[in-house]
């Protein structure tokens, strides 16, 4: 299941997302889009434990799409929007 970033407005233009896989052998996979360019991801790991960071800034003001799969299985899907300039 994914814990966070998973609705609203993060504050943060370099969000730690963190998830949790029961039972998870090995890494899994977590990659980072621009909402509705899920076909195009900016961004993708692969990594052990229940956390990443990805070391690119996100844009303000911008709503990302974000999901986690283990061992080939989708593990959860979620969506966030970045704050725009003034508010970061």
């Amino acid at each position: 299941a994914l814990e966070f970033p998973v609705r609203g407005a993060v504050a943060l233009l370099q969000p730690t997302l963190r998830w949790s896989v029961p039972d998870s052998k090995g890494p899994v996979e977590v990659v980072l889009a621009i909402a509705g360019k899920e076909d195009k991801p900016l961004a993708r790991a692969k990594v052990t434990g229940n956390s990443h960071r990805f070391p690119a800034k996100l844009q303000p003001d911008t709503e990302y799409a974000w999901k986690v799969s283990a061992a080939g299985h989708e593990v959860g899907t979620a969506r966030f929007r970045t704050l725009p300039a003034a508010a970061i």
